[in-house]
């Protein structure tokens, strides 16, 4: 795939689909809707998601967000919304794509949320340019080298919604 052009018209985001959707009959109408819905520039699959890979990743996604704890504390409240997404699925997806609006994207989530009738268990979605890079930086560092620690978190205090 070709690198993504900035200057394109649209909206240039972050989609992750965690293991929960993949564990679902829709992972496929799913996969059409963002097809339809976006031009998919680039995809990670990050393997394996054992479960402490993917609360690792969880953590370093929403680094910043109060719900999920701090360093002092373990990030111990990223324990209930990585058992929300885990499944015995090995594929966690993380794809970065351009659709016409931010409306056309946020329709895409509830879509694709609908569809694999887990809610906000089965897809995150960046609502920023500068998420979408950060997200994209923690992505490609455990696709890399999958980790059971968090790679970043704590350490992105100048990022987006980070009130420590």
């Amino acid at each position: 795939m070709a690198e993504p052009d900035p200057r394109t018209p649209g909206v240039l985001r972050a989609l992750v689909l965690w293991p929960a959707l993949f564990a679902g009959y829709a992972t496929h109408r799913a996969h059409l809707a963002i097809a339809a819905t976006t031009a998919v520039h680039r995809r990670l699959i990050l393997r394996p998601t054992e479960y402490a890979h993917l609360r690792s990743f969880l953590i370093d996604t929403y680094d910043g967000e109060p719900w999920v704890g701090t360093p002092t504390d373990g990030f111990r409240f990223s324990h209930d919304k990585a058992k929300a997404c885990w499944r015995e699925s090995e594929q966690l997806d993380v794809l970065l794509v351009r659709a016409d609006s931010s409306a056309d994207l946020a329709e895409l989530k509830d879509t694709v949320r609908k569809l694999a009738q887990v809610g906000k268990h089965s897809m995150h979605l960046t609502d920023t340019v500068e998420e979408t890079q950060y997200l994209w930086t923690v992505a490609n560092a455990h696709a890399k080298r999958p980790r059971t620690l968090p790679l970043f978190a704590g350490q992105h205090t100048s990022r987006p919604g980070y009130d420590r």
